[in-house]
């Protein structure tokens, strides 16, 4: 194992024991919830399922989670990043 494997096991296992894994999923579920991102995947995913002659899960969910993934808003991503920059910058020692 790398430097750098060990190292984001320690800080994934950090996350994890204090608890920010989780207020960080709670806090993109709730910034995803407010920008409506969630109810427009569903009306996409919904939309989508509707349109197909011959409706199959595994090419559903290939679609929804290609859109999903380019269509989180900016706004969104800027916010969880600066948590995951704070938290990085409160556990992790200079190199």
């Amino acid at each position: 194992m790398s430097d750098t494997d060990d190292l984001y096991q320690a800080l994934h296992h950090r996350l994890i024991t204090t608890g920010e894994w989780h207020r960080l999923s709670n806090l993109l579920e709730q910034l995803l919830l407010d920008s409506r991102w969630s109810s427009d995947m569903a009306d996409y995913a919904t939309q989508k399922a509707q349109s197909m002659d011959n409706l199959n899960l595994d090419d559903l969910v290939a679609a929804v989670q290609a859109k999903g993934q380019k269509s989180v808003p900016k706004q969104v991503q800027t916010q969880l990043l600066e948590k995951i920059r704070d938290f990085l910058d409160r556990n992790v020692e200079d190199a």
